[in-house]
């Protein structure tokens, strides 16, 4: 009886002890499913923008603190502003902002500073706005102007180490990065659009366009190609006064916008078209505004947040 009685014993306690081990193989498939919503984090991004470009020259611009510096890029010295609000945050949305064609020493980045630290500061945003080179044009002398007649690979390249600069200084979101420009800076926005389309969330154009000419120098210059990519643009034109110089047209900046909205509406690109009917030089606070809001509100992988509703007066939304 004492022998049995063992027995007995023994397998109770081998029953309980295999219980035991299986109760705590259940436990382990938990932690496998941890490790797999891990890997679901890891999950490559199905519509990544392009890779970070390895800085042209190995240096940075200060981004410590808003304010304007130089740097080297593409072996050039560049002068660049760049504006964030006071307590600067991970992930914020960026806009480069280009000037248009002005003389040389003018310093239109200075002259902007205190509007665009504003902006940066009203909407927690980080402004980019670098300066042009200089290039001598006859009849003109030296101008502040961007590659859109020569060669572009130098202010391509400085559009590339400025990215690569704020992503590593300034934690910027990649997926927010758009631009702004007016006159000159609007043309090399479409430079940007047809040439670095992976990288932009967003293209916002004031007397812009694309394929021009100028008489004793040649063109066209900027000829339309598709862009590699989908950008939604918003383009807008002054009307039969938009044009360069005044009183002598040269570039008709009706015509051109029209050549790049025909282009990007044909490629299926989402194209918000405004005409302000006041010339070359004056924007309608509305339409800036809202320039503003197409910047912001577009997220590189995402669709479009605007329909012809949200547009101001004298707009139209074409997506073909």
């Amino acid at each position: 009886m004492h022998e049995s009685r063992f027995s007995t014993v023994y397998l109770v306690w081998v029953a309980a002890l295999i219980a035991a081990l299986a109760l705590g193989g259940c436990v382990a498939p938990q932690g496998d499913d941890d490790d797999v919503a891990d890997d679901d984090d890891d999950t490559p991004d199905p519509d990544p923008t392009a890779p970070l470009a390895e800085l042209s020259d190995g240096e940075c611009p200060d981004m410590s603190e808003s304010g304007i510096s130089t740097f080297s890029s593409a072996g050039l010295d560049r002068k660049v502003a760049v504006f964030f609000p006071d307590d600067p945050q991970p992930g914020m949305p960026v806009i480069f902002n280009f000037h248009g064609l002005t003389n040389a020493g003018s310093n239109p980045v200075e002259g902007s500073q205190t509007q665009t630290q504003a902006e940066a500061n009203a909407n927690d945003i980080v402004v980019i706005m670098p300066e042009a080179r200089v290039t001598s044009i006859p009849l003109m002398g030296e101008v502040l102007i961007w590659g859109i007649l020569d060669d572009a690979e130098p202010d391509l390249t400085l559009f590339d180490d400025l990215r690569t600069c704020a992503s590593n200084e300034l934690d910027i979101d990649l997926k927010k990065v758009s631009t702004w420009g007016h006159s000159g800076g609007a043309l090399w926005s479409t430079a940007l659009l047809m040439e670095r389309s992976t990288s932009l969330a967003a293209v916002v154009e004031f007397s812009g366009g694309a394929e021009f000419s100028i008489p004793g120098m040649g063109g066209p210059y900027l000829t339309y190609s598709t862009p590699e990519r989908q950008v939604p643009a918003l383009l807008t034109s002054g009307g039969p006064e938009d044009a360069w110089p005044q009183g002598f047209a040269v570039v008709n900046f009706e015509t051109t916008t029209d050549t790049l909205e025909a282009g990007l509406v044909e490629d299926g690109h989402l194209v918000a078209r405004c005409s302000h009917q006041l010339g070359h030089y004056s924007i309608p606070s509305d339409l800036r505004t809202f320039s503003t809001r197409w910047d912001l509100e577009h997220h590189f992988s995402e669709e479009s947040p605007f329909s012809e509703e949200d547009l101001p007066s004298g707009c139209e939304l074409f997506n073909d």
